[in-house]
């Protein structure tokens, strides 16, 4: 009789705490699930850039991310290439924000379908499952004019060994490279995506025609031809006179391997101030 009160003394006590725990558990979920339920702050658990906002208010997290966003835009990237590098911003390479559905997203987890669904996403969150990244984009109008500009200073044309005929010596020729504006659209995009500050662009590299080494055992003691012109070297033509010697000077032990068509155009480049030319008349249409 004795031993059946105990049993049934220690079973009530048992239950007594079962009891209280569930209802503490339930209270504490019930409470955890009022301060995540508010739909202007975000439910615990939620990541954004690495961050923990849950919990916090949304417009307050929108703020400061709008400010870190502007801040990341406007900040100082290094782009890398053969030989150089130049500084710029984000903005002014076309990267662009691409934020606006994303606080739509963050207001309605854990607070769309039925109970089940709710509890279960608020739970993912906990467990840190819902991580959200900054969203960027390309201007590309902006972002190619951007590159079209940089272009200028990283393209270098490609210039073969040449012949030094007045000291009679090789001239080392020199790699070229060309950049390409596109994957270099691409490669900016995936870094500020990553949080890079720098970024190497995409820079095809161009061997030139012929090297020193294959002009080491050339000939060049027969002269072909020859042909003469004259020009006026007064005053008035004192800049298209110099602009003669840059060409010459371009021209001047040129090598022809056989077969090899002469490109007077490729040989002397294009005629602007980057390639040494002086603004001066020309003649043109006879």
């Amino acid at each position: 009789m004795t031993h059946n009160r105990m049993s049934a003394g220690l079973l009530t006590a048992t239950r007594l705490v079962l009891a209280i725990t569930l209802g503490a558990g339930a209270a504490a979920t019930y409470h955890g699930w009022q301060r995540g339920n508010s739909s202007s702050r975000l439910v615990p658990g939620v990541r954004l850039g690495g961050l923990d906002v849950g919990g916090k208010p949304i417009e307050a997290v929108r703020r400061r991310y709008e400010t870190w966003e502007r801040d990341m835009l406007e900040g100082r990237v290094t782009l890398r290439y053969p030989g150089g590098e130049v500084q710029s911003t984000w903005h002014n390479l076309g990267v662009t924000p691409q934020s606006d559905g994303l606080w739509t997203t963050l207001r309605l987890i854990g607070r769309r379908g039925g109970f089940l669904q709710r509890l279960m996403e608020r739970r993912r969150a906990l467990g840190g499952q819902l991580r959200f990244s900054p969203g960027f984009g390309l201007d590309p109008q902006r972002g190619l004019a951007a590159l079209v500009r940089l272009k200028r200073r990283v393209d270098v044309r490609p210039r073969s060994a040449r012949l030094d005929l007045a000291n009679r010596r090789i001239l080392p020729g020199r790699v070229g490279y060309e950049l390409n504006v596109y994957e270099s659209q691409a490669r900016i995009l995936a870094a500020v995506r990553r949080g890079k500050r720098s970024v190497s662009l995409a820079v095809r590299q161009i061997r030139p025609k012929i090297s020193s080494l294959q002009v080491k055992d050339l000939s060049i003691g027969t002269v072909l031809g020859y042909y003469e012109t004259s020009y006026s070297t007064s005053r008035r033509w004192a800049n298209r006179t110099y602009n003669l010697r840059v060409a010459a000077r371009k021209l001047n032990g040129t090598i022809l391997m056989p077969g090899e068509v002469f490109d007077f155009n490729a040989v002397l480049g294009p005629r602007t101030q980057e390639e040494g030319y002086r603004i001066a008349p020309v003649i043109a249409r006879g």
